[in-house]
This record gives structure tokens, C-alpha cells and sequence, in this order.
């Protein structure tokens, strides 16, 4: 690989490792916000949960959202600092080790993770949203669809991908200790 090649690709590294670095923080902060702010946002904010409220949530139901999300939260800040650490190897120069790799599997298995934590939080959060509504209008929400089967797929690909690399790896030092 040439020298500008590399400079670009250590440069772009370093800008998505500051991106990802950025979404670590600012995401749980943002998740917080949003249950602690949740009875007066404005209904678009609403539209993509999957149960409606009917009265204000509780401080109870608040702090239930809150520890019910960080399920999915979990998930995806896993995802975030597997490509953290996935591109602050690259900005280091290390493009091709068995710690990208590493890498590569925890992306996979946080995409994985992520569907189950989903098909646990829809079910729960419903029941938490609607529980203030009255008898008769509590509803439990389950679904999967094609985001899940997308991310799954995704993750079992990049699962298959990392296994790929992880021979090529084993095959190069091999080959490096050859004489």
C-alpha cells in the first residue's frame, strides 16, 4: 500500500474514531433527555414508539423507559466502540492484525445482540408507555421486522467476514515466519 494511500485512510480513521467517540457520550445523554423530558415533547417525537400514552408517564414510568432502553443502549454503544477501536487501529497504521479481527467479530455479535435486545425492549417499553392508560386501552407490542432481520443478517455476514480475516491473518504470519 503507498504512503498517500495510507495517510488517507489514517486521516479518514481518525475522523470516524472522533464521530464514534462523540456518539458514545452523546447518545446515553440523549436517551436520558428524552425520558426525563418525555411528557412534554411534541408527538412527532412519539410517533415511532410502539404503544401510545394517554396521560402523562409517572416518575416511575420514566425511570422504568429509561432502564428498559438501555438494552438496545447497551448494544449499540458496544457496536459504537468496537468501530471506535476499529478505526483507532486503522489510524494507527494497522490495517491487517488479528486485533482488527477482534474488531470485526465484536461489530458481529453487537449487530446480533442488538436484534435480541430490540425483541426485549418493544415488548417492555409498550407495556411501560401504555401502563397509565386506562383498563382496556394496556397493550404488550412484539414485532420484528425487516430493520431486525436486516441487522441480523448484517451481523452474521460480518461474523463470516471476520472469520475470513482472521484466516488470512494466521495464513500472513505464517508466511512471515517461514524462511
Amino acid at each position: 500500500m503507498s504512503q498517500e494511500n495510507m495517510l488517507k485512510i489514517q486521516s479518514g480513521s481518525r475522523k470516524l474514531r472522533i464521530l464514534f467517540t462523540g456518539l458514545i457520550w452523546l447518545i446515553p445523554v440523549f436517551t436520558v433527555l428524552f425520558w426525563l423530558m418525555f411528557n412534554s415533547l411534541p408527538e412527532g417525537f412519539k410517533v415511532e414508539l410502539p404503544a401510545r400514552n394517554q396521560a402523562d408517564l409517572t416518575v416511575i414510568s420514566i425511570g422504568l423507559g429509561i432502564l428498559i432502553s438501555i438494552l438496545p443502549l447497551g448494544a449499540v454503544l458496544y457496536i459504537l466502540n468496537s468501530l471506535k477501536r476499529l478505526f483507532t487501529l486503522y489510524e494507527q497504521g494497522t490495517v491487517f492484525a488479528r486485533d482488527n479481527v477482534q474488531c470485526f467479530q465484536q461489530l458481529g455479535k453487537g449487530l446480533i445482540g442488538l436484534v435480541f435486545a430490540n425483541l426485549l425492549f418493544t415488548p417492555l417499553l409498550s407495556l411501560v408507555i401504555s401502563f397509565s392508560n386506562p383498563e382496556g386501552q394496556r397493550v404488550i407490542v412484539a414485532e420484528m421486522g425487516s430493520v431486525e432481520l436486516g441487522n441480523l443478517l448484517i451481523g452474521i455476514v460480518v461474523l463470516l467476514i471476520a472469520r475470513v480475516m482472521k484466516e488470512a491473518v494466521e495464513l500472513e504470519v505464517e508466511r512471515a515466519l517461514t524462511v
